[in-house]
């Protein structure tokens, strides 16, 4: 499978939690981080998607914003990749 998402993390479902139209997907990345999807129930169940399953992330977003600190924010601007946030790698045009 080809794709534009450059932020891919190969992991293992580590819980489903089942809702009436989403399912919650827990997803723990080899590197040991910790993802979290809301999807459809039909996805989920259409993907067979159970704790244990072998699964991967792909992550594309234009913004994806979490902050609880505006001090310890200095050096993290758009477009940056850090254990803590996702968004496009700096290092790759």
């Amino acid at each position: 499978m080809r794709t534009s998402a450059r932020n891919q993390f190969v992991g293992e479902v580590i819980d489903v939690k089942h809702g009436a139209v989403n399912d919650e997907i827990l997803l723990r990345a080899n590197d040991g981080l910790e993802i979290v999807a809301v999807i459809t129930h039909g996805s989920a169940a259409s993907l067979g998607l159970a704790a244990g399953k072998p699964a991967f992330a792909l992550v594309k977003a234009s913004s994806v914003i979490v902050m609880v600190d505006v001090a310890d924010s200095q050096g993290i601007g758009q477009g940056s990749f850090c254990r803590h946030g996702v968004g496009r790698d700096p290092g790759r045009p």
